[in-house]
């Protein structure tokens, strides 16, 4: 089977349902990063809590970037990403449970971030290869519960992706 890989279009949208179909990486941990500095491309793998799966997120022709060490030996584990689009219309994915202006982003030494024009992503199986995303990532039943009304809501989801 071929390496099954997915575009992120360039609008807030496509943006936001690759992070929920990854539950913006909460959960997750970097296993490692690549970089190939004469492309300009950035791999950056992650494996799941369950150890059953991850992703690769591969930023194409990358602008700028600010890497640091994430984790202490007590904690490997993501709280949150956030990707959005910047003014001149590039990808911003950064590391973070809390959502901030590009620029601000751009200007912090603090935070793990990507500025690049494209992002393709791959989902990872349980033996690390890329494989077509699951039925239940494509169309999760999220159990969520509402504390206003004290009620577990049950919220159905059909994400469309975009294949390279």
């Amino acid at each position: 089977m071929a390496d099954q890989w997915y575009k992120i279009l360039h609008n807030q949208d496509s943006c936001d349902t690759v992070m929920k179909i990854f539950s913006n990486f909460h959960d997750y941990m970097i296993t490692h990063i690549d970089f190939d500095y004469s492309n300009y491309v950035i791999n950056v793998y992650f494996k799941y809590d369950t150890d059953q799966e991850g992703a690769v997120l591969k930023f194409i022709d990358v602008d700028k970037m600010n890497v640091i060490p994430l984790y202490t030996p007590d904690n490997k584990w993501i709280s949150g990403t956030f990707l959005q689009l910047t003014k001149d219309d590039e990808f911003l994915w950064y590391v973070d449970d809390e959502k901030y202006p590009s620029d601000e982003i751009l200007r912090s030494t603090d935070l793990l971030w990507i500025k690049s024009k494209e992002i393709h992503y791959a989902y990872l199986n349980e033996n690390d290869e890329i494989a077509p995303l699951t039925e239940e990532k494509l169309n999760p039943v999220w159990h969520i519960y509402n504390f206003d009304t004290h009620k577990e809501e049950v919220v159905e989801n059909h994400f469309k992706v975009d294949e390279v």
